[in-house]
């Protein structure tokens, strides 16, 4: 959903990411605006007008998904929740964690803080409209269309569907109330699945009745299949979550590593590393520092070229991972910690490292094998 995005950089130390996908949202925003609402409501403003009115309020729209996310970032930091970077896309915004909430009272009021800075943010614009209404026309139709904005991101996102933030409001008070964090996320997906049920119905319902543009009805629709889709993968998530959170790295690690030095690795591989019953994986050091980590998977089959020195050139420079703090997972860490790696770096085993040196490889496969051993415990 974000591969394509461009990295805006960081706020409040924390890291901002905005989809291709958005600069078309802020596009239609601006073209309905300019050729549709402010023509409409302003006759009498001048093209030029209008569409400087179009622009403005296209920023306003980006501003305020900014700030609301940006406020769950803020307070989940000041909570002690990690947040890995927040992003924006074609269907609004979302706050990347680093690990869930470790409470329901602190779910609840990150959930909570976004939908009240838009609702805040509305009831201040109207004030403000009143105040100017007589007095400057661009400037208070400018209020009264983020108002109005504001007061409806505020509301929408109080809807008890994941990934919106009513979801995580429901899925709060239903954690602090039944104090099981997996009967909490099988209600919400209940909901989810009910909310995205009831827009598509409306959407397709529009489309019958010819009740409304068609536009309107197939972006209600698409907006039900997001959140159903949301729900789903929220789900699964927090599924996963619930296996493998308390669940140390050197659990599930693989410890048994060769090690080879960085030069006899360039020149020629030692006939070790095609060992039958040799370790899996080798540890490149370099003038006695841990510098990458190679599985013998890839140099066998690059052994299979009639040239060795492709071979060996193939086994470092193509299927060597270096030891980088984004490519690596600490021994301390969790299994889900390195699931996330794994999603995030589309990585199909990572380094394990205690200090700076390589204790072990963190596999994929493993951490699916335990959550298929562990998922109805």
């Amino acid at each position: 959903m974000f591969r394509e995005s461009i990295k805006l950089g960081r706020l409040f130390g924390i890291r901002f990411n905005v989809s291709l996908t958005w600069l078309l949202v802020c596009a239609v925003v601006t073209w309905s605006l300019g050729a549709f609402y402010y023509p409409q409501r302003f006759p009498s403003w001048s093209s030029t007008t209008v569409w400087f009115a179009a622009l403005l309020s296209s920023v306003v729209f980006f501003v305020s998904v900014v700030l609301h996310e940006l406020g769950h970032a803020v307070l989940a930091t000041k909570l002690g929740v990690q947040v890995r970077s927040v992003s924006l896309f074609l269907f609004g915004g979302v706050t990347q964690f680093k690990r869930e909430s470790p409470l329901p009272s602190v779910e609840l009021r990150i959930a909570l803080i976004g939908p009240g800075l838009n609702l805040l943010l509305g009831m201040g614009c109207f004030a403000a409209y009143l105040l100017f209404a007589d007095q400057f026309e661009v400037a208070s139709a400018l209020l009264l269309w983020s108002a109005a904005l504001n007061l409806a991101l505020g509301i929408f996102n109080l809807l008890p569907w994941l990934p919106l933030d009513g979801g995580r409001v429901l899925r709060a008070l239903a954690w602090y109330a039944s104090d099981d964090l997996r009967w909490a996320n099988r209600v919400t997906l209940l909901a989810g699945q009910l909310g995205a049920a009831a827009l598509f119905f409306a959407g397709a319902s529009m489309l019958i009745t010819q009740h409304g543009s068609i536009a309107n009805a197939i972006w209600i629709m698409l907006v039900g299949w997001f959140v159903h889709s949301s729900a789903v993968a929220s789900y699964q998530t927090n599924a996963l979550t619930a296996v493998l959170e308390g669940v140390q790295i050197e659990e599930l690690m693989v410890s048994r590593l060769g090690r080879i030095e960085r030069d006899a690795a360039e020149s020629q591989l030692p006939d070790s590393v095609n060992g039958t019953w040799g370790p899996e994986y080798y540890v490149v050091t370099d003038e006695g520092r841990d510098v990458g980590v190679f599985s013998i998977s890839r140099p066998q089959a690059a052994q299979e070229l009639d040239d060795p020195r492709i071979a060996s050139q193939a086994a470092l420079s193509e299927i060597i991972v270096p030891v980088h703090r984004d490519l690596i997972v600490e021994v301390t860490d969790t299994a889900m910690d390195a699931l996330r790696v794994f999603i995030d770096r589309e990585l199909q085993w990572a380094p394990v490292i205690r200090g700076r040196e390589v204790v072990g490889v963190i596999r994929r496969v493993d951490l699916s094998e335990y959550v298929e051993k562990h998922r109805g415990a």
